[in-house]
């Protein structure tokens, strides 16, 4: 969905009349490393020292961009992410860039919700991961400001068993509260509410609220997180409807449903619309730099 969006992002550039007689060219170089650290930081190396690229778009995860980082301090090379969205990781080293939203901005907004409602405690319900170290205690700070109470904090393990997965949720049940923020992968993600809703924990007198990151899971998942995850509430970042939004929106729903038939992702998430900016502003970082050839690698995670 992304790379889509990185492709029609070097197209318009260099098709804008703002750009004419431009003495660079951005060349993309798409490679593949999984949702994998040490993948990622291998692919880095390769490209670092094998094609020479001047600059690395990804990583996709916080954890990604820990590596990745170390990697372009040491070689002088911006390392740019558009969706590794932890705070803590902006500060890594002078040549990491983080070009998407400040993730714990949300914390204010489910702060907000929950306020509204007059909900008094809730459990956070998180994968046990490097995305959630900062967000976690944002969120619970966030919700102290509106005198609800976090007493428990469930973690789920990104390689949990089906039965530790139920005698988490078997928790969740016994626990005085049935507001639960949620914030974890798509693939996690389904597998707890399929447990959630067997477990008859999603249905009336039970709350659930996503953040960002896990609220696109009905654009890019589709019918089997509708199945499992009716009624599950979720924030994501507001983006205006514009006439250039809505061609553009056009234009990339004809290019990734003919690159990928079957898909049932119909528009490009929030996320897409940052690595569609990102692009742009390394083509025009490059033009003002001068380079004669610049090379950019963009790492990607796929999405199934």
């Amino acid at each position: 969905m992304s790379w889509t969006c990185m492709e029609l992002a070097v197209e318009d550039f260099y098709a804008d009349a703002g750009q004419a007689g431009h003495g660079t060219r951005l060349k993309l170089h798409l490679r593949d490393t999984g949702p994998d650290a040490v993948h990622a930081a291998a692919a880095g190396v390769d490209l670092l020292k094998n094609v020479g690229v001047q600059a690395i778009v990804g990583p996709q995860t916080s954890t990604q961009a820990k590596f990745l980082a170390r990697l372009g301090n040491k070689s002088s090379v911006p390392i740019i992410s558009f969706s590794a969205d932890c705070p803590s990781r902006s500060g890594l080293t002078p040549y990491f860039i983080r070009t998407a939203w400040n993730d714990s901005s949300q914390a204010e907004a489910i702060a907000s919700l929950v306020q509204k409602h007059n909900w008094r405690e809730v459990v956070p319900v998180f994968e046990d991961d490097d995305t959630n170290t900062k967000f976690i205690p944002d969120l619970v700070d966030a919700l102290k400001r509106v005198d609800a109470r976090v007493s428990y904090r469930c973690k789920i393990h990104p390689s949990a068993t089906e039965d530790a997965m139920k005698a988490a949720i078997s928790n969740l049940g016994h626990s005085w509260t049935s507001v639960f923020v949620v914030r974890m992968s798509h693939a996690l993600a389904l597998k707890f509410f399929q447990l959630a809703k067997e477990e008859g924990m999603m249905g009336q007198g039970f709350v659930w609220i996503t953040a960002y990151g896990l609220t696109d899971i009905f654009d890019v998942v589709g019918s089997p997180a509708l199945d499992v995850m009716q009624g599950v509430l979720g924030v994501k970042p507001h983006v205006q409807d514009t006439v250039k939004l809505q061609n553009f929106s056009q234009r990339w729903h004809s290019k990734y449903r003919l690159e990928n038939p079957g898909t049932s992702l119909s528009e490009p998430t929030v996320s897409g619309l940052y690595a569609y900016d990102t692009i742009w502003a390394l083509a025009s970082a490059a033009e003002k730099a001068g380079y004669a050839r610049f090379s950019a690698v963009c790492n990607k995670e796929w999405v199934h």
